[in-house]
Parts: structure tokens; sequence; C-alpha cells
């Protein structure tokens, strides 16, 4: 009964955590979702100690994280020691409770406790694709200029709701979804979309399956290009390539079904949402290119800011 019951924690921490918002709060999005972190770690740490009570031995598993774990928990902990704002440290940054030696703690519970414990994790990978398909489906709205967020929590099925004065709140033209930041959408979509992948070859056999885990991955390589974060992007890329390599030397077999597959499920996305990035999508842009209207160069003028460029930044 314990491990059922820790199981459905992390089901209920895998599904809830991405979909969690409330007006409530002074944060929107992250905040609510690291509050809600925090009570699934107490809860799953008080149920795996009383498993280790009533079993009268430690339950803790060893794995080959081990080593970097305790190294990097260390310097956090010596940091947060010698920090010149220990509050800070602590909670880490104030608007989202996140960051911090708490946060860091919680992290490291809830690996452990996933290890350690009899959890399902194909059942914990399925939760975590069929939250990630309400996140898509809640944010295409949003991209055609009906914001599902702004509905629920203004009552007016538009964009208006969002600050239009910086991309990072503009839905048609960089998705957010549940998350509340294009980049933050562009990583858990890409964790997720190699966990699809996962599924598609799992259920390559079954035709059902197999069409439904090519439509999830083409959806969700789609929102990646509509939250138009690089980096999502490119760790797709980089994580398709190593894959399709790892597949061809090691597995096999229906290795040109699965990248036909693959290729159509990216590929054909880019064609219909392009990248963001100039230099590729003037390659993909079959239609003459035509020149600006005084009406649209006017319309963007506010987003043009002397701010350094993001990816010069990182």
């Amino acid at each position: 009964m314990i491990d059922q019951i820790i199981t459905f924690l992390y089901g209920a921490l895998f599904f809830v955590t991405p979909l969690l918002m409330s007006k409530s709060t002074s944060e929107l999005f992250e905040f609510n979702k690291i509050l809600f972190i925090y009570g699934s770690t107490v809860l799953i740490a008080f149920f795996w100690f009383y498993k280790m009570a009533i079993n009268k031995k430690i339950i803790l598993k060893k794995t080959p994280l081990d080593v970097p774990i305790i190294i990097f928990f260390l310097s956090q902990l010596i940091s947060t020691v010698v920090s010149i704002d220990i509050h800070t440290s602590v909670f880490g940054y104030y608007g989202r409770f996140n960051g911090g030696i708490l946060s860091i703690v919680s992290y490291i519970i809830l690996y452990y406790g996933l290890v350690s414990n009899a959890v399902n994790i194909k059942k914990l990978l399925k939760t975590i694709l069929f939250s990630s398909l309400l996140v898509i489906v809640w944010a295409i709205p949003g991209h055609f200029g009906h914001d599902l967020t702004c509905l629920l929590f203004a009552g007016s099925f538009n964009n208006s709701c969002w600050d239009n004065s910086t991309l990072a709140f503009r839905p048609e033209l960089r998705a957010f979804s549940t998350l509340g930041q294009p980049n933050w959408l562009g990583a858990y979509l890409a964790v997720a979309f190699f966990i699809g992948i996962y599924f598609l070859v799992k259920n390559k056999s079954n035709t059902k399956y197999f069409i439904l885990n090519t439509l999830y991955l083409f959806l969700n390589f789609s929102m990646i290009l509509m939250s138009r974060s690089r980096s999502a992007i490119g760790a797709v890329v980089v994580g398709l390539a190593l894959f399709a390599g790892y597949y061809f030397f090691f597995i096999k077999s229906n290795f040109k079904k699965i990248l036909i597959i693959l290729l159509l499920v990216t590929v054909v996305p880019i064609l219909f949402f392009k990248t963001g990035e100039d230099r590729i999508d003037k390659v993909l842009n079959f239609q003459k290119k035509q020149t600006s209207s005084p009406s649209l160069v006017t319309s963007q003028q506010p987003l043009v800011t002397n701010v350094t460029e993001s990816f010069d930044i990182r």
C-alpha cells in the first residue's frame, strides 16, 4: 500500500505540476508549481521514511549519479553558508521560491525517493505524456490570438491580458502555455518528445498506438517551434542525431520506418511554422519576398529596443 501511495504521489507530481496556475498568488505560474512540489516532497518523504521504519532498515538505492549529486549539493551548501543574502540562498529567487538550497534538497529527495521505491516508471512516463499533451492543447488557441489563460483569469478569449511590450508574453509570437515562459515550455516539451519516441519504438508493431505516438510527436515538435526556444529546438536536433545513430548501430530493426516517421514529425512542422531563425527560414520561404508595409513596421516598433541579443547572453 505504501508503494502504491508513493507511486500515486509521483504521478500527481508529474501530472499536476505543469498545469498548475493561480491568480491568488503574486506569481501566476512558477510560484504555485514550486509550492505544490514542496508539498509533494514532504508527503513522499513521510511515506518513504515510514516504510523504512516498518521494515527497520534504510531503503536507499545507490546510483551512478551519487558522487556528482553529493559534490553539487556540497557546493550549494557552502555557497549558502557564505552567502551575502541568506534568505535568497535558502528560498531561491523571491518571485518563484526556486533555485535556493531548499529546492535543491527537495529535488534530491524526490530523485532518491523515486529510484529507491517500487514505482511504476512506465506509468509515470505515460502520465508525463498525457500532461504534456494538455499543455500543448492549452497553448494552441493562444498562437492564433485566443489565449485560454486570458479566458480563464480575465474573461476575455483573446491575448489582450498579456503585456505586449515584451516578446516573453506574446503567445501569438512565442507560446508559453501553462509554463509561463517560452524557454521553459520548450525545455519541458523537449524532454517529453524523447519519452514519446520511447513509446513510438516500443509500440511500433501496434498500428493504433504507433499512429497516436506519431501524432503526439508532431504536435509536440510543432509547439516547440511555436515557443521559438532555440535551446529546445537545438536539444531535439542533437538528441535525434544521437538517437538515430544509436538505433542504426544497436537496434537496427525497422530503422527506415522509424527514420521516416522522425523526419515527418520534424520536417513538416518546420515547413509550416518555421524555426524563428531568419537564416534558416529564408531558405524555407518559397514565396517571393514582400516588402513590409508601413503599418507593419509601426506595429512592431515598440519591440525594437537596444537590448543584448539572448544568444549573445548565453
